[in-house]
This record gives C-alpha cells, sequence and structure tokens, in this order.
C-alpha cells in the first residue's frame, strides 16, 4: 500500500533527520572541546609569552652590564700590553744604555792606563781632570 509505504519513507528520513542530528550535536560538542583546548593553550602561550618577558627584564640589565664590563676589561688589557710593551723597549734601552757606560768606562780606564805609561818619571799618580758628557736615551730613566 502506498500510505504504508510513505510511512516507511517518512520513518527512514526521520531517522536519517535524526541521525544528522546527533552527528550535528556530536561535532558541535567536538567543536566546543576543540575551541576550549585551543582558549586553553593560547592562555597556556600567553602566560608562558609573559614569563620570559619577565625573565628577560631581569637578564638583559645583567647581561648589559657583564657586556660593559667585558669591554672595560678588554679596554685596561689593552692599555696593559701597550704599557708593557712600553716598559720593555724601556728596559731594552736601558740595556744599551749600560752597556753604552760600560764600553765608556773601559775606554776611560784605557786612556789612564796608557797616559801613565807614557809619563816621563815612570807609573805614577796625578790628578786627572776629565770633562765627560753622558748623553742617555730620551727614553731612559736617567733622561729625566
Amino acid at each position: 500500500t502506498l500510505v504504508g509505504e510513505a510511512l516507511a519513507r517518512l520513518e527512514e528520513a526521520q531517522r536519517q533527520v535524526a541521525a544528522a542530528a546527533n552527528e550535528r550535536d556530536e561535532q558541535r560538542e567536538m567543536l566546543a572541546i576543540l575551541r576550549e583546548q585551543h582558549t586553553a593553550a593560547m592562555e597556556h602561550a600567553d602566560q608562558a609569552h609573559a614569563e620570559i618577558r619577565e625573565q628577560w627584564t631581569i637578564f638583559d640589565p645583567s647581561r648589559r652590564r657583564h657586556e660593559a664590563a667585558v669591554a672595560e676589561s678588554n679596554g685596561l688589557l689593552s692599555e696593559l700590553r701597550t704599557r708593557q710593551n712600553d716598559l720593555r723597549r724601556l728596559v731594552d734601552d736601558g740595556g744599551t744604555y749600560v752597556e753604552q757606560l760600560d764600553n765608556s768606562n773601559n775606554d776611560l780606564e784605557a786612556e789612564f792606563v796608557r797616559s801613565m805609561r807614557g809619563s816621563p818619571s815612570g807609573p805614577e799618580w796625578y790628578p786627572v781632570a776629565l770633562d765627560i758628557t753622558v748623553l742617555a736615551p730620551k727614553t731612559s730613566p736617567l733622561s729625566s
């Protein structure tokens, strides 16, 4: 019968509508859960970001102070190296100066001995006036 067939189709359609409605409700529930999870994840990310920014505000000044201290230390080391090189040059110049004085002293001793040997009465002691001019290098500690 036609009415029976129509009723059967109507019942089938109602079951399909009910199934679709159930599926839609399940998807809405899943969407709501996903939204909650997303919101929770975003809140967690925002909180983590805020904590990182807070830690950065604590760390950054320390980092800057450290960088400034390192730069100052490097500058001081450079000055010390320069001073060390200057002192080495002074020591080298002083050594050269002492060698020159020693050589000059040897020359004076030799001249004195030669003058004594050339004396008509033989070696004798007599006062000798010497005019000595010592030229020290400009970087010598003796030149100041």
